[in-house]
């Protein structure tokens, strides 16, 4: 994300996230709310760069 290379982040988060769906019930509470925050920091970073 330091490269804000945000169409290359947001195909990682959507193989990412694809990955979290199958693992969801071993995650801890802590591990979520990271996910969560950097999956929000991606979606923002690609608004931000249509803009």
């Amino acid at each position: 994300m330091n490269r804000q290379d945000w169409r290359a982040a947001g195909v990682a988060r959507s193989a990412a996230w694809d990955e979290v769906n199958q693992l969801a019930d071993n995650l801890t509470r802590e591990e979520r709310e990271k996910l969560w925050k950097f999956k929000h920091r991606i979606l923002a970073g690609e608004a931000q760069e249509r803009r």
